[in-house]
């Protein structure tokens, strides 16, 4: 997900093992606590290929197609995953789209 390496660690609690979500699929507990290791611990900008944005704690700023290929998933397993975990009130997602202009830098953003 990222080339630096975060130093630290995650608290994560024992009950994890036994969520019905994570229950029958070990690939998924796995790609539970990367997401939550990946997150930033502090208020931070987070600078990608798609260039930057601001990110609060808790929060990770990637691109899908970029976790489906650092996890070696297909898209859409990585879209049922991540859609899973938002119906269990685990995660959050926020898309944001922006049209760029090379000449002019982005003309028109939009939250959807």
């Amino acid at each position: 997900m990222s080339t630096t390496r975060q130093l630290g660690y995650i608290a994560v609690s024992r009950s994890i093992f036994e969520h019905p979500l994570f229950k029958n699929r070990p690939d998924w507990h796995v790609a539970w606590e990367k997401l939550i290791a990946a997150a930033a611990w502090k208020p931070q900008a987070h600078v990608g290929r798609w260039g930057s944005a601001h990110v609060e704690r808790g929060q990770l700023a990637i691109t899908q197609r970029a976790l489906a290929v650092s996890w070696g998933w297909p898209s859409s397993t990585l879209r049922y995953f991540l859609d899973r975990l938002e119906q269990a009130k685990m995660i959050v997602q926020e898309v944001i789209r922006a049209t760029i202009n090379a000449n002019d830098g982005i003309k028109n953003s939009q939250r959807i």
